[in-house]
């Protein structure tokens, strides 16, 4: 955080996205679909982190935290985790992921006939989903 702060009177505007995206985004991103659903207690530190960054890249001072985040194309981690969660069933569902994921999905008409919204669950986290259901470890 502290490089974000001395590199911002440094640097033009339009770069300090780019400093953004090569300082704090990597961090962000590894390992969000294991962390993502953690209690907000434990997450709620990576977001006051994560909205301090994205105050530092040079916007109007008076602009609200979604307008920047808005303006800059960034998704708040609640957002972040949802899109990889996304991604992820997506590729189950296309056959696109190792086989050993398979023991953990299993598909709706196994569970029963009947055409409702499928709740996914696991011993860490619950989604809805309207192909899958996940078997608890």
């Amino acid at each position: 955080m502290w490089n974000i702060i001395q590199i911002k009177t440094l640097f033009h505007p339009s770069c300090m996205k780019t400093v953004y995206n090569a300082l704090i985004h990597p961090y962000r991103n590894y390992a969000v679909l294991n962390w993502g659903r953690a209690s907000k207690t434990v997450i709620q530190p990576l977001v006051d982190l994560q909205n301090k960054a994205v105050k530092f890249l040079k916007t109007p001072n008076k602009a609200n935290l979604d307008e920047i985040y808005t303006q800059n194309n960034i998704l708040t981690i609640n957002n972040l985790f949802k899109m990889f969660a996304g991604k992820f069933m997506h590729s189950h569902e296309n056959s696109q992921l190792p086989s050993h994921f398979n023991q953990y999905f299993k598909s709706i008409q196994t569970v029963h006939m009947y055409p409702t919204r499928l709740l996914v669950q696991s011993t860490k986290w619950t989604f809805f989903s309207s192909s899958f259901v996940v078997q608890s470890l």
